[in-house]
């Protein structure tokens, strides 16, 4: 049993990391492997492999050697109308975790199949978002 909640805060961890990158590259902020492992308390291998799943997962990210910083390919892409708190975000992962123990595709497999195109992806996970109903905390 103890196994499996370190499986979960691993994932958590992880999700935490991808969510994380999303909003920093979205606010334009700079982001490095080095600048990103130190927020995260990982290594720089690990976010190499966070990126590499964005970008399988649809949202195109390349890196901006004359800013030496990553980025979106698309400099017009936003994910500002998502606009998540970290509730919101919780609710994201338990729904995950949910959708996996009922034998469904996780929401992160759901994202890669979806599309390859991160605007596309980005409309897919509004939809979901908006989808949800709004509860009071």
């Amino acid at each position: 049993m103890a196994e499996r909640s370190r499986k979960d805060v691993d994932r958590e961890k992880k999700l935490h990391r991808l969510l994380s990158i999303l909003r920093n590259l979205d606010i334009r902020q700079q982001c490095t492997p080095k600048i990103l492992a130190q927020e995260f308390g990982t290594t720089e291998r690990n976010i190499y492999r966070d990126l590499n799943d964005l970008d399988a997962a649809g949202f195109s990210i390349t890196f901006d050697r004359e800013y030496n910083t990553y980025r979106f390919t698309d400099s017009d892409f936003s994910l500002r109308d998502l606009n998540l708190n970290s509730g919101e975000l919780t609710a994201l992962l338990v729904g995950q975790q949910l959708s996996h123990n009922l034998g469904k595709p996780s929401v992160e497999r759901t994202v890669c199949e979806k599309s390859r195109n991160h605007a596309e992806t980005s409309s897919w996970l509004t939809s979901v978002y908006q989808s949800q109903p709004k509860r009071r905390m």
